[in-house]
């Protein structure tokens, strides 16, 4: 889907372009009357292309098939582009008119009959015969309808593909939060595992040291007591303790 059109100002005959655009009027003799018409370079001798004599041969083949038809559509295929004709019937002058655009068949249809609605609403026919009013009035509407931001599928097709990228955006942070999610219960798993070895060596190295603190503690008693046995022993005369015993005795 193209995301624009080119306007009746594009200067060769490229894609997604309105080549042609014009208002004609055809009384009951089927004389037809162009009253205003915009063209792009590619178009520039319409009126000596086969394109000019078609035109008005489908013109002339649907006044005669509804020659007092209030409003029809209609669409045909020639060469490589696409006639759009809009036709309305005025009761009042009798008047048929004719509102066409010859455009890129990759012109979608809602895009030449969207111009062909606008150049009827703002076609005066009171004006018919003021040619150059008439042909600025459609420049006008083309310029309008060629221009994306005012085609509303587009706008919002726009703004989906803007709502996808914003969203693939939060995805793929959230993918991220994840992956670094999953990296922080990893470390989270590691600490925890050091933190239970650190744990069990501490407590290993806590009961080494009682258990050493426990064999210096009672070194130290045994020797204590050693020193108080030998302290004792020779200063009451071993074996027989006869200093202590004959101060006892007196």
């Amino acid at each position: 889907m193209p995301t624009g059109y080119n306007s009746i100002e594009g200067g060769d005959h490229s894609p997604h372009a309105i080549y042609y655009a014009s208002i004609l009027s055809s009384n009951n003799q089927q004389q037809v009357k162009v009253l205003g018409e915009v063209r792009n370079e590619s178009f520039r001798n319409y009126k000596k292309s086969p394109f000019h004599e078609t035109t008005i041969k489908i013109i002339q083949r649907q006044q005669k098939q509804s020659p007092t038809s209030s409003t029809s559509k209609t669409s045909y295929q020639h060469e490589n582009v696409n006639i759009h004709i809009l036709q309305q019937f005025n009761q009042q002058q009798q008047q048929t008119y004719f509102y066409l655009c010859i455009a890129d068949p990759q012109v979608p249809l809602r895009i030449c009959f969207a111009l062909l609605e606008r150049m009827k609403n703002d076609f005066n026919p009171v004006l018919a015969d003021d040619f150059s009013a008439i042909t600025g009035a459609i420049n006008h509407q083309v310029q309008y309808c060629c221009n994306p931001s005012n085609d509303k599928i587009i706008v919002i097709q726009n703004q989906i593909q803007d709502a996808k990228n914003v969203m693939i955006q939060n995805i793929d942070k959230i993918l991220n939060n994840m992956e670094l999610m999953e990296i922080l219960v990893e470390k989270t798993a590691e600490l925890r595992e050091d933190a239970n070895t650190f744990l069990y060596k501490s407590k290993k190295v806590k009961n080494s040291m009682l258990k050493r603190n426990i064999i210096i503690i009672s070194v130290i008693v045994i020797i204590v007591l050693m020193l108080l046995f030998a302290i004792i022993w020779f200063g009451c005369g071993f074996p027989s303790f006869y200093r202590c015993r004959s101060s006892n005795d007196n």
